[in-house]
């Protein structure tokens, strides 16, 4: 079988993410890839409910590439106030 890791992004459209979530990880519990599979997202509360009705799921919050220059711009405040 597949040894790599397996990574499942949920996309949504509008709320309420629940129903995809329940439904994947229903799919999930059927399988034998559960310490391979990464369940990743955008959306934070998906992630949030992944993790919290199994706990054991690896998953991964995304985030546009615009959140770096404002971490970067906020870092360098940071070190500019030192």
């Amino acid at each position: 079988g597949y040894a790599g890791k397996l990574y499942l992004e949920l996309k949504f459209e509008m709320e309420p993410v629940a129903p995809l979530v329940e439904a994947v990880l229903k799919e999930i519990h059927k399988t034998s890839l559960l310490p391979q599979i990464v369940l990743k997202s955008f959306a934070l509360n998906a992630v949030l409910a992944a993790r919290r009705k199994k706990p054991e799921l690896r998953t991964a919050a995304l985030f546009a590439p615009k959140i770096l220059s404002y971490l970067s711009g906020r870092q360098m405040l940071v070190e500019r106030a030192r």
